[in-house]
């Protein structure tokens, strides 16, 4: 069977860590297909800078800042034929992530097509075994999998809602931007990827995209 191909568009999986936003990411990619898709994770931008300057100080953040814009400078260059972005984050309910926020947006804009926000959640109990997965533990990725750190980063920050409007000076209007809860609390990956290409394939019986025709 040939991989589904929705209309060109730039998705977005947020959440907090260890809610699955890479894996499920690769399962979305593989089922798109690898020819016409590309997978930019958070981590292949933050290890970088975490590698040159450890534990996320200013200097860390001035080198993921520039990592960040230089990567995606050239995704809003890339050919026509590639035309699903998949993307990874953890931003919050801040400016400074906002603002991060709209530079994903100005990918969909830059290439004219919209951006798919999707928040990924799972309930707490199985979120703490995710973290202790010998995947996450034992992996090349610097991910956070102490429950403590976890707890107090889910406690003192909100992950973003891009309905809510938090930087008044922002030139992008989140609120035209549909944007989707997935729990993916007892789901498989590829459960929760096939849940998300539901949403942004196009169906047999309707091919519109009139729920996500406006990028912001």
């Amino acid at each position: 069977m040939e991989p589904a191909q929705p209309p060109a568009c730039v998705v977005l999986l947020n959440g907090y860590p260890g809610t699955g936003k890479f894996a499920v990411a690769r399962a979305l990619r593989s089922k798109l297909g690898d020819t016409n898709t590309r997978l930019v994770d958070n981590h292949l931008i933050i290890d970088p800078a975490e590698a040159v300057h450890p534990r996320r100080g200013y200097e860390h953040k001035a080198l993921r800042d520039v990592i960040r814009r230089a990567v995606f400078q050239d995704l809003k260059k890339l050919p026509e034929n590639i035309t699903t972005i998949v993307l990874t984050g953890c931003l919050g309910q801040n400016a400074e992530d906002v603002a991060v926020y709209a530079e994903h947006v100005e990918i969909a804009q830059a290439r004219g097509v919209p951006l798919l926000s999707f928040t990924l959640t799972v309930q707490k109990s199985e979120h703490l075994l995710r973290l202790q997965s010998p995947d996450r533990v034992h992996g090349q990725k610097t991910k956070l999998n102490d429950p403590d750190v976890i707890e107090t980063i889910m406690t003192n920050n909100e992950i973003l809602d891009p309905t809510i409007v938090v930087d008044k000076g922002s030139d992008v209007d989140f609120r035209s931007i549909r944007h989707h809860l997935i729990d993916t609390t007892g789901l498989t990956v590829d459960e929760s990827a096939g849940r998300i290409l539901d949403m942004i394939a196009p169906q047999q019986q309707h091919q519109q995209w009139w729920w996500c025709a406006s990028p912001a």
